[in-house]
């Protein structure tokens, strides 16, 4: 009997029961527009063999990481088709107790090492997502038709072959989770493009996340709500924007408070960004999934 991982989740189940109720979490299900309670997050965002790659492979992707660090050569297991999804494994378990830290004690968002791990965790999960994938295909098909249709040599339909080919997407997504440079550029954008704050969810407002929670990164928002849990989110904020998502919501200090209204605009945003799934708490669920009938009326 195989030990291999099957179902691969592009969002870890460790950060979907941070919004769950009782170990369970509740979900919207966009395509039969109901809520299901007390579900398990095995079950969702997840996909078989998502991550799992070939030894070649493996090595093309690491190259860069290798000429970094050569020492990592003697850590790294070739054969495993699987190490992807097992350094995500192991990662989500140090970021469940970091961002359990940082409710617990909100200055610790400017912690070097913070910084660091929650820069990794969020590009990791903006840029791991099937949504992603989607895109680069429909890009390359676009491109490889345009350019296929031309007069071209062999040498150069070889070349446009490699590069927006079958399967091509899946590396390209493999790269920018992989290589060094994409992380580097995404704490570039965060943490040298916004300003970041600790929010926290008024009254019986809760945050919920989707099953592309992170799809603000990849698309540079000007203002990119990240829920930590139901109550609790990273705010990041570009200075001087004219129209915040959070309206008239004000700092003091590194932290915020978000109004009922406004947690209720960023979880509208998520039923939009969803494919299939939307995850939380189920009278927060049940409160969007009526605004959400609402705009298919207007």
């Amino acid at each position: 009997m195989s030990d291999k991982t099957q179902n691969q989740h592009f969002v870890p189940q460790s950060y979907m029961k941070r919004f769950a109720e009782n170990g369970k979490i509740s979900v919207f299900v966009k395509d039969d527009n109901k809520v299901c309670t007390k579900q398990n997050p095995r079950n969702y965002a997840a996909s078989r063999y998502y991550y799992d790659s070939n030894r070649l492979e493996l090595e093309i992707l690491m190259k860069e990481l290798i000429e970094l660090k050569p020492a990592i050569l003697q850590h790294v297991n070739w054969n495993d088709p699987q190490l992807i999804e097992h350094y995500f494994s192991q990662s989500e378990a140090a970021v469940k107790t970091l961002f359990d830290r940082i409710e617990d004690d909100p200055d610790q968002i400017d912690a070097d090492g913070t910084i660091a791990q929650i820069t990794i965790f969020i590009h990791d999960l903006a840029y791991r997502n099937p949504a992603y994938r989607d895109g680069l295909v429909r890009n390359n098909e676009i491109t490889y038709n345009v350019l296929t249709d031309m007069n071209l040599t062999e040498v150069q339909k070889k070349y446009v072959e490699e590069k927006y080919g079958q399967n091509q997407a899946r590396i390209q997504q493999l790269h920018a989770i992989t290589d060094v440079a994409p992380v580097l550029q995404t704490y570039k954008m965060l943490f040298e493009g916004y300003e970041l704050f600790f929010a926290e969810a008024k009254g019986n407002a809760q945050f919920l996340i989707s099953d592309d929670p992170a799809y603000a990164v990849r698309l540079s928002y000007p203002e990119i709500c990240f829920p930590l849990s139901g109550k609790h989110a990273l705010l990041f904020r570009k200075p001087n924007i004219s129209s915040p998502l959070m309206g008239n919501d004000i700092p003091n200090g590194n932290r915020i408070s978000i109004s009922v209204g406004n947690v209720a605009k960023h979880n509208l945003l998520q039923f939009c960004a969803a494919s299939r799934f939307v995850f939380g708490d189920t009278f927060n669920l049940e409160q969007m999934k009526l605004l959400w009938e609402h705009r298919k009326k207007v």
